[in-house]
């Protein structure tokens, strides 16, 4: 039986708990700015090191175009299984516009699956081109830099900018580079520890910056330039140090059952916008008890996760 690395289960499950987090904003409405430095600094890791982690197992499929469209097939697969179950809340014949961006792009959280399909596709081209991972690595860094300052210049074109270009393939590339350079084990602990600690200074500065500069003008703040240091430091030192556990179990699930259902969560309760933490806690509990439902439907079916 094939064993994998518990401890990345359980921090991918921390990983959901700050999107959940994102989408929760204020979490301290009497304190306001606490909140954001969670919702908008230390919680604006998560997605990226998802990529990260996809990028990383990606790696060995490569090289294996079958293996590789059999995962992005089923990747489509989740994408039209959770875009219809959130059809009512995205499609529109009255508002076609909307309807079609939202389908090409992905609605809210849906997002992240077609940039995963595009910033997969794209890093599987470049390779077919050039041939060095270290200018892959270049490109991927001058592609977010381009999202980066898209991104402050045009704050109201979402989809541009987070997107497979230029969020999801850096990340992407980053965590194929940890792997095809195994970069977890050719770095010291004291290395990437060190990583660990000034990105993690740089993030709450960074988002405290955006608090002070820019939270009247845009409440959610998705590009910032810290994850690029913390997020491939934190998810090498989780991967350098695994905790092994046979087979498959729900917790290697649940990250992706929290991602995936709690908005349903949320619209569902009716929750009004003026969020607490309480409220964060009840919706984490809920969608955690549903996810458990869909793993078991989704060992039958193979069609959410």
């Amino acid at each position: 039986m094939m064993e994998r690395n518990i401890k990345l289960d359980y921090f991918k499950i921390l990983l959901s708990l700050l999107v959940v987090s994102s989408h929760m904003q204020p979490l301290f409405p009497s304190h306001k700015m606490a909140g954001w430095l969670v919702s908008n600094g230390i919680a604006r890791i998560a997605v990226p090191i998802f990529f990260i982690i996809n990028g990383y197992f990606i790696c060995s499929r490569l090289d294996k175009p079958k293996k590789l469209l059999s995962y992005v097939k089923h990747l489509l697969i989740i994408y039209v299984t959770w875009s219809i179950i959130y059809s009512p809340y995205w499609f529109s014949l009255g508002d076609l516009k909307s309807t079609i961006r939202n389908l090409i792009f992905g609605y809210f959280h849906l997002w992240y699956l077609p940039a995963l399909f595009v910033g997969i596709l794209f890093l599987f081209a470049l390779k077919k081109i050039v041939k060095k991972d270290n200018l892959i690595l270049l490109i991927a860094l001058l592609s977010f830099i381009v999202g980066y300052f898209f991104s402050k210049e045009h704050h109201e074109y979402l989809y541009l900018y987070r997107s497979g270009i230029t969020l999801a393939f850096p990340f992407i590339a980053l965590g194929y580079y940890i792997k095809a350079k195994d970069i977890e084990n050719s770095i010291s602990d004291k290395i990437l520890l060190s990583c660990i600690i000034i990105g993690a200074i740089s993030l709450v500065m960074e988002a405290y910056y955006q608090y002070v500069f820019y939270r009247d003008i845009y409440i959610y703040q998705d590009f910032l330039l810290s994850p690029f240091l913390i997020c491939p430091a934190l998810f090498a030192y989780v991967i350098k140090h695994p905790m092994m556990s046979s087979g498959k179990s729900f917790i290697g699930s649940l990250s992706s059952g929290i991602y995936f259902i709690h908005p349903l969560v949320i619209y569902t309760l009716q929750i009004p916008y003026e969020y607490t933490i309480y409220k964060y806690v009840l919706v984490v509990i809920i969608a955690a008890l549903l996810s458990y439902i869909v793993y078991l439907l989704d060992k039958r079916v193979k069609i959410f996760f």
